[in-house]
């Protein structure tokens, strides 16, 4: 019986609408597919638990896009402050090695180094400036009771 039903010959509206049909299935299919991938690959981030994104709210409602609006803001400022804070140590550290540094730099040098603020006091004296002038402990003395008033250093 199935072979003389395809023994018959077939019109071609029946052929036509087979092949519409056929491409409207595969269609379906396709886009079905490119959602559920879409999907995996792309979850829904309207829960909160999901890193803090959101998505963009409906705009028929105003004050739920503005809260929505302000919360983005707020997360950039916060991850801003991040990055600020971040750059801010490593210049920190960096500033601390730098001193670190210069301080040995000067602890070491075999010539002596005074140095003298705007009020006239050593703020700062390596060890071959104290060995030099025979006195320890140079910082917060006034350099011309260091040197003596009448030293042409005082002067």
């Amino acid at each position: 019986m199935l072979l003389a039903i395809l023994d018959k010959p077939v019109s071609w509206t029946i052929w036509l609408a087979g092949g519409v049909g056929f491409v409207a299935l595969l269609l379906l299919l396709f886009v079905g597919f490119s959602m559920a991938a879409r999907r995996y690959l792309h979850p829904n981030t309207n829960a909160k638990g999901s890193g803090g994104l959101v998505t963009r709210p409906n705009a028929e409602n105003p004050s739920a896009f503005m809260a929505a609006s302000m919360q983005a803001v707020i997360q950039k400022l916060r991850d801003q402050e991040k990055e600020l804070e971040q750059l801010h140590q490593r210049e920190k550290q960096r500033a601390q090695q730098t001193e670190r540094l210069s301080e040995a730099v000067t602890r070491n040098m075999p010539a002596g180094l005074i140095l003298v603020n705007a009020s006239g006091l050593i703020s700062s004296a390596n060890p071959a400036a104290e060995i030099a002038l025979g006195i320890r402990s140079l910082p917060f003395r006034r350099y011309s009771e260091v040197f003596g008033p009448d030293s042409t250093l005082a002067k």
